[in-house]
C-alpha cells in the first residue's frame, strides 16, 4: 500500500514546493487531522467484508442492512492505494515539465522507493535543480505603431522585468495584460492569439532573450477571395442604444419607440418606458465619441447586475464601415425580473425550548421607476420557555412587519454620487421595523428608523454609514423584570427603562474571500454613537431632566453611549480546500456617557453563549466574569464589554457532509456592578475566559447549510473546579449556515 509521497529539492528555488507535488500522479490515501488519521480508508476497512468482492455477494438480493453499509461505504470510505509503479514515470515526466516552465532545465528528478515490514511503500522524489534560467532582454515588434506606442507606454505594469526568473507562467500574464490594455485602447477585435514570443536560450550563462511579436489582423476580401494584413482597427462609439423590454425568447421583435437623452442615450421600447433615464443612465459607463475599453463594458454589466433588477443583461456590439475613422454602436438589452414576488421562509429552534415560525417576504421591484427596490416582510416566531418562578413553560412571542427600500444612489446627496468612483456603486438603503417581544421577563415594543449609505471602495472593501439610526423601545409596565429591578445592579435596572436612542452609525467590510486570497481573511468593524445631538442640544431646554439628570424626551430616556466592536476571521485552506482551519477573534466594548444614571440600554449589550458563540452554553447564560449563576433569569447576564475567541477545524467526510471540532473562548464583562465577580479587571479577566470544546457536522443541501453542533464546557470561571469535563453537560447546538 502506498503509504507516503515524500519530494525532495536540492538546489535554490523561487516556487511553491507545494505546487510540484501536485503533479505526482498517484497520491496515498486521504488523511485528515493534519496528516495523522487515514479517517476514509479507517472507514472503508470497517465497512468492508471479504465476501463483497464474490459475485455470489453481488448478484444476490441484500437486506436493508448490508444495503445500507454498502452505500456507507462507497460515500464514506475510500479503497487502500495499491502502490503502481508506471505512475512514478508519468510523474516525473509532469515534474520535470513544470520545472522547464519555471525555468530550470535540465534539472534532474531521481525516486526511490523505501518498503516497510508492513507491507507499506513510500516513495521519495529527489529533485536535483541546475540554475534556472534568467532574463536578459525584452524586445517587442510589431508593424503597427500604434501597437509599439501603447507597449512602451504601459511597460512599466509588465510582469516581464530584466534580470527576473523565464517563467512560462509570466509570458501568459503578460499575454493576458497586454490583451487588456489593447482592449481599453479601443482595438475591439484584439485577442491573445495575436501575441507570440520568440525566446533564444543559445546566448549562454543560462540566459535568454526574449522577442514579443505582436502580429496585425488579415482581412479577407470576399469579392476577390484574396487576403490583406491590415493595422489594427481602433473603433470609437458612436450611438447607444438601450433596450428596455428585450425578450430573449423572442429577439427579433420591434421596438416602436425611442427617446433620446443627454443627446447620447436613446431608449427603445415598445409600449411604455417603465424606466426613468437618469437613473439608469448612471449605470452605462460607454459615452458617445469616446473610444471601446473593455473595462467600460465589465463595469456596466456588473452595475446593471448591481441593481438586482433584471435577470437577463447582453451588450451587443456592430461595427459600422467607414472610410476614415472606424466606429461602433452598442445596443445593450435588458429583460426585468418579475415586479412582484412572495415567499415563505419556515424556522424551527431549539434555545430555551422548542418553537418555531416563519417569515412571509414580499418584494417588488421598480415601483417609482426609479430602479428602487422595496422589501416587506412580516415575521412571527413562538417559542417554549421556563418561567424560572413556577418552574412552568409559557410561550414567549416575537412579532412584526419590517419594510425597507434599496436606492441606486445617495439620497440627498445626487452630486456625490457622481463624483464617486467607477466601482462605488452607491446606494441608499432606507429600513423600519415595528417589534412585538413576549418574554417570560418583560413584554416591550421596539420600532427603529435608519437610513444606511453603502459604497464600495473596492469589490471587497465597502463602507455603510447610517445617518440617523433611530430605535424607540418601549417596556410594558406589567413586565416581571420591573419588579425584580432592585435585585439588579443599579446600572443595569437602569438599563431596563424606556429610552429613545438617535445616532449615527459606521461599519467597514473587508472580505477577502471576494479578493480570491489564498487564504482569505474578513473583517466587520462598526462603531456606534448615539446620543451626540442631545448632548449639543443638552443647553437649548428642550429636554427634560428626570431626577437624576438624564435627559428625557417625551418623559422617555434619551439614551447615550458609545458602541465599538469588530470581527476578524482568518481561512486557512488546506490540501485543495478539503480541510479548512479557522480562527476567529471578537472584541466589543459599549461605554454610555452623560449626566445622571446613564446605562446602555440592555438590548444593545453584549451576550454570550449558543450556536454562533460559545457552544459549552445556552444562549445569554454565560457571564459576566466569574459571577455565579443567577438563581432568577439569564436576563442579568449581560455586559458592557466582550471578548471572543474561535478555532475550528473542518473537514470533508463525502460530498454532502462535512465535520468539524472546535474550540470556544469568551465571555462577557461589566464596567461597573455591585458584584465585583462581575466587572472587567484587567489583572484577572484572563482568568475568567469561559472555554468550550466540541464536534459538529454540517451538511450541505446546495440551497443551505444545516449544522448540529455538541459543544461541553472545559473552563467554567464560576466554578470552584475551573477547568473539569463532564459528559453528560454536553450542550446540543442546532443551527442554518456556518457559525462564521
Amino acid at each position: 500500500m502506498l503509504n507516503k509521497n515524500e519530494v525532495k529539492i536540492q538546489g535554490t528555488y523561487s516556487f511553491d514546493p507545494e505546487e510540484i507535488k501536485m503533479y505526482v500522479k498517484q497520491k496515498p490515501n486521504t488523511s485528515r487531522f493534519f496528516g495523522t488519521w487515514k479517517f476514509y480508508l479507517t472507514a472503508y476497512n470497517f465497512l468492508n467484508k471479504r465476501k463483497d468482492e464474490t459475485i455470489e455477494f453481488q448478484t444476490q438480493k441484500h437486506k436493508l442492512f448490508t444495503r445500507l453499509r454498502l452505500k456507507s461505504k462507497d460515500a464514506i470510505g475510500e479503497a487502500p492505494v495499491i502502490l503502481d509503479t508506471t505512475k512514478i514515470t508519468y510523474s516525473i515526466k509532469q515534474m520535470q515539465t513544470y520545472l522547464q516552465n519555471k525555468g530550470y532545465y535540465h534539472s534532474q528528478i531521481q525516486h526511490e522507493i523505501k518498503y516497510a515490514k508492513n507491507k507499506k511503500a513510500k516513495v521519495i522524489y529527489n529533485v536535483i535543480l541546475n540554475d534556472p534560467f534568467i532574463i536578459n532582454q525584452i524586445k517587442a515588434k510589431s508593424d503597427d505603431p500604434f501597437i509599439l506606442s501603447s507597449y512602451h507606454q504601459f511597460a512599466e505594469s509588465s510582469p516581464l522585468k530584466q534580470g527576473n526568473l523565464f517563467d512560462a507562467g509570466t509570458l501568459n500574464m503578460e499575454r493576458t495584460r497586454l490583451t487588456e490594455l489593447y482592449q481599453n485602447e479601443g482595438l475591439f477585435d484584439f485577442s491573445e492569439y495575436f501575441i507570440h514570443y520568440q525566446v533564444d536560450t543559445t546566448i549562454g550563462n543560462n540566459k535568454v532573450n526574449i522577442t514579443l511579436l505582436i502580429d496585425n489582423p488579415i482581412v479577407k476580401y470576399k469579392e476577390s477571395d484574396s487576403a490583406v494584413v491590415s493595422n489594427h482597427k481602433r473603433y470609437k462609439i458612436r450611438d447607444i442604444f438601450i433596450q428596455t423590454d428585450y425578450i430573449p425568447t423572442n429577439p427579433n421583435l420591434p421596438s416602436t419607440h425611442s427617446i433620446l437623452t443627454d443627446s447620447m442615450y436613446t431608449f427603445i421600447y415598445r409600449e411604455t418606458l417603465n424606466y426613468k433615464p437618469t437613473p439608469l443612465i448612471k449605470a452605462i459607463y460607454f459615452k458617445r465619441g469616446d473610444y471601446y475599453r473593455i473595462k467600460n463594458h465589465n463595469r456596466t454589466y456588473t452595475q446593471l447586475t448591481e441593481l438586482g433588477i433584471f435577470n437577463f443583461i447582453k451588450i451587443d456590439y456592430k461595427r459600422i464601415i467607414s472610410d476614415s475613422i472606424p466606429l461602433m454602436d452598442i445596443t445593450i438589452k435588458l429583460a426585468a425580473k418579475k415586479k412582484h414576488s412572495i415567499s415563505f421562509e419556515g424556522q424551527a429552534t431549539f434555545r430555551e425550548g422548542f418553537g418555531g415560525g416563519g417569515i412571509v417576504v414580499f418584494k417588488t421591484k421598480n415601483p417609482f421607476k426609479g430602479l428602487e427596490q422595496i422589501e416587506i416582510n412580516f415575521r412571527g416566531f413562538a417559542e417554549s420557555v421556563k418561567n424560572t418562578a413556577t418552574n412552568d413553560r409559557i410561550i414567549g412571542t416575537d412579532i412584526g412587519p419590517q419594510i425597507s427600500m434599496r436606492i441606486p444612489s445617495l439620497l440627498f446627496f445626487p452630486k456625490l454620487s457622481k463624483k464617486l468612483w467607477v466601482e462605488a456603486y452607491p446606494k441608499t438603503i432606507l429600513s423600519t421595523y415595528f417589534n412585538y417581544q413576549n418574554r417570560q421577563e418583560y413584554r416591550r415594543w421596539i420600532y427603529s428608523f435608519s437610513n444606511t449609505y453603502q459604497i464600495n471602495e473596492l469589490a471587497w472593501k465597502t463602507h455603510k454609514l447610517s445617518l440617523p439610526e433611530i430605535t424607540l423601545s418601549y417596556i410594558d409596565k406589567n413586565s416581571a423584570i420591573l419588579n425584580k429591578l432592585d435585585t439588579l445592579s443599579p446600572r443595569l435596572a437602569f438599563s431596563f427603562q424606556n429610552y429613545l436612542n438617535m445616532g449615527v452609525k459606521y461599519s467597514y467590510i473587508f472580505n477577502g474571500q471576494l479578493k480570491k486570497e489564498k487564504n482569505p481573511s474578513i473583517l466587520m468593524a462598526n462603531i456606534n454613537i448615539t446620543g451626540l445631538a442631545g448632548s449639543l442640544l443638552n443647553y437649548t431646554g428642550v429636554f427634560e431632566k428626570d431626577s437624576s439628570g438624564a435627559q428625557l424626551v417625551a418623559g422617555i430616556r434619551y439614551s447615550k453611549f458609545v458602541k465599538i466592536d469588530g470581527d476578524y476571521r482568518k481561512y486557512f485552506n488546506l490540501k485543495r480546500k478539503e480541510e479548512q482551519m479557522i480562527l476567529r477573534s471578537y472584541a466589543g466594548v459599549a461605554v454610555p456617557f452623560g449626566n445622571g444614571d446613564i446605562a446602555v440600554p440592555f438590548d444593545k449589550l453584549f451576550f454570550s453563549g449558543g450556536a454562533n458563540g460559545i457552544r459549552g452554553w445556552k444562549v445569554r447564560t454565560l457571564g459576566p466574569g466569574s459571577s455565579q449563576d443567577s438563581t432568577s433569569t439569564a436576563i442579568d447576564k449581560l455586559g458592557e464589554i466582550k471578548l471572543e475567541f474561535n478555532a475550528e477545524y473542518r473537514f470533508r467526510i463525502n460530498d454532502m457532509i462535512k465535520g468539524a471540532i472546535f474550540t470556544d473562548a469568551g465571555n462577557v464583562w461589566r464596567l461597573k456592578d455591585s458584584d465585583e465577580k462581575a466587572v472587567f479587571r484587567t489583572n484577572r479577566f484572563y482568568k475568567e475566559i469561559a472555554v468550550a470544546g466540541g464536534v459538529g457536522l454540517r451538511f450541505d443541501l446546495s440551497f443551505l447549510v444545516a449544522r448540529v453542533d455538541v459543544g461541553w464546557p472545559l473552563h467554567q470561571p464560576y466554578s470552584d473546579n475551573v477547568w473539569q469535563f463532564k459528559f453528560n453537560e454536553a450542550e446540543f447546538n442546532v443551527g442554518i449556515g456556518y457559525p462564521f
